[in-house]
């Protein structure tokens, strides 16, 4: 990692991190902006680990990162970022040539998408632009939730989107296909009514998770331009952090992986719980999906046996029960086992989720059954995370 090349010119010089894992275009672009009279100060990094460390001291205002379709890497810094350093706001640096619809990108909260090959003007005139609209305070705080939905679109993304907002202690779902926003869903309200709930967070924490890409029924077709003029009309100013205030983040150094956020004694989260129940004698694997057939979480060895297949079984059984009848003791899905050759498998609804345990062909129910018993703390616990 570098600082920048200009010197610190006082306490309201602003520090612009630029991540990018080409080093030869990180050194082209330091040598370029050399030659200029900067507003800010740069730094660089040509790793995910090296600029969360730069972060993490408390010194970098804006983040140009690095995005390209067919790699994750640029995707994965700016969910971290809405995890580890709510506050910082982004610039996309692509050369993806879908980028020159970037005048279709709305924009919310002020970020710019540049286009490869760097020119050093166009480049530092779009990291002043982003730096204006900070001081201006055209945004609050980070990365807005509406942002990353629509860099998802335009660079054509298959994923699964989970998205969680801190203060109101609520998880959702958004699923694309091919930039295609297919389904989104949380607590009960699935499609366009949850998409427009989610959006209305303003911002939240993102998370990006493999996804099947079968099996998945299309609940919406309202483009996702209009889903966020939807959910911004819903947008109530409690939903913006106070500015200048943020989330405790990790200390320089710590590693910290977005899907299992570090958590006290007392806290749980479903991917640990899904280890010790792995951890148990004849279980073979642990997986949590929602009800619409989106896989959550995965803990363990999947042999012989095709889970995407199975989240859609179990999203077909739940298509069965409305919410009215799923109020109904009488008619509440409890459970579903499923007998293949090489395992067996049991769903149980948790939360508003269902966990499938995958245990070995040789047990029967009744050892499948004590399993169940058995693990029944962490059933519970899982229930009430989700």
């Amino acid at each position: 990692m570098h600082a920048g090349s200009l010197p610190f010119c006082g306490e309201s010089m602003k520090h612009v991190l630029m991540v990018d894992r080409d080093k030869g275009l990180l050194e082209e672009v330091r040598s370029g902006l050399s030659q200029l009279s900067l507003p800010f100060s740069l730094l660089t990094a040509s790793s995910t680990k090296e600029a969360e460390e730069l972060m993490a001291l408390g010194m970098v205002d804006l983040v140009v990162v690095a995005v390209e379709k067919e790699t994750p890497e640029g995707f994965e810094l700016l969910s971290r970022m809405t995890i580890r350093f709510p506050s910082i706001g982004a610039t996309v640096l692509t050369s993806f040539p879908g980028a020159s619809r970037q005048n279709e990108i709305r924009a919310s909260g002020g970020f710019s998408i540049l286009e490869k090959p760097v020119d050093p003007q166009q480049l530092v005139q779009g990291i002043s632009d982003s730096l204006k609209q900070q001081e201006k305070g055209a945004f609050t705080t980070g990365i807005p939730l509406s942002w990353f939905l629509e860099l998802m679109g335009l660079f054509e993304q298959t994923c699964l989107v989970e998205v969680g907002h801190k203060e109101k202690g609520k998880k959702g779902f958004f699923f694309f296909k091919e930039g295609e926003l297919y389904d989104a869903c949380i607590d009960e309200k699935t499609g366009e009514e949850a998409a427009e709930e989610m959006i209305s967070w303003h911002t939240a924490e993102v998370r990006l998770k493999t996804s099947p890409t079968e099996n998945i029924r299309r609940r919406i077709h309202t483009d996702l331009k209009s889903l966020i003029a939807k959910g911004e009309a819903l947008l109530g100013m409690s939903d913006f952090p106070e500015k200048g205030k943020d989330w405790p983040v990790d200390a320089p150094g710590e590693t910290h992986e977005a899907e299992t956020p570090a958590v006290s004694v007392k806290e749980k989260t479903p991917a640990g719980l899904l280890e010790e129940i792995v951890s148990i004698s004849d279980i073979q694997a642990a997986v949590l999906v929602t009800r619409e057939g989106f896989v959550i979480e995965s803990v363990g060895i999947l042999e012989g046996i095709n889970m995407e297949v199975v989240a859609g079984l179990m999203a077909m059984a739940m298509g069965g029960i409305t919410v009215g009848q799923a109020a109904s003791e009488a008619t509440a899905f409890v459970g579903l086992t499923l007998e293949f050759k090489e395992a067996l498998i049991r769903c149980l609804p948790v939360g508003n989720a269902l966990l499938v345990i995958v245990v070995s062909g040789m047990c029967d129910s009744k050892r499948l059954d004590e399993i169940q018993s058995r693990i029944q703390p962490a059933i519970s616990a899982l229930d009430d995370l989700l």
